[in-house]
């Protein structure tokens, strides 16, 4: 869900791969990495994601970004935690779905890989 957001994001700018690496001086690898898939938005740290997040407000996409990476990353978890765990039973204290009252926004991100519909 990130990678396509951030997609999104970068598309909203009108930046290629190549100048969105340059602008926030990464490879384009790591943008291609997180774009796929490949290289979780959620393994980056706080004080950069948040730096990822102002820095495309700062070249044109819309001031909600932020708040949609974030609330994509958490969908991530949660759709990554069932597909880790099968079938089998994961403690509650553990589980993202306990972390706290989930929005509208994130059910409908979670859901939307199940049912095709688009948030």
């Amino acid at each position: 869900m990130s990678g396509f957001v951030l997609k999104l994001a970068r598309e909203s700018t009108g930046l290629t791969q190549d100048k969105l690496a340059e602008e926030l001086t990464v490879g384009v690898h790591t943008v291609q990495g997180w774009e796929s898939g490949r290289r979780p938005l959620s393994a980056v740290n706080a004080g950069e994601l948040i730096s990822l997040c102002a820095r495309l407000t700062r070249l044109g996409a819309p001031g909600s970004t932020g708040r949609c990476l974030l609330e994509a990353i958490e969908a991530d978890r949660v759709l990554a935690t069932g597909i880790e765990a099968g079938p089998r039973w994961i403690d509650p204290r553990i589980h993202p779905l306990a972390d706290s009252v989930h929005r509208w926004t994130i059910t409908n991100l979670v859901t939307w890989p199940i049912v095709g519909k688009m948030p």
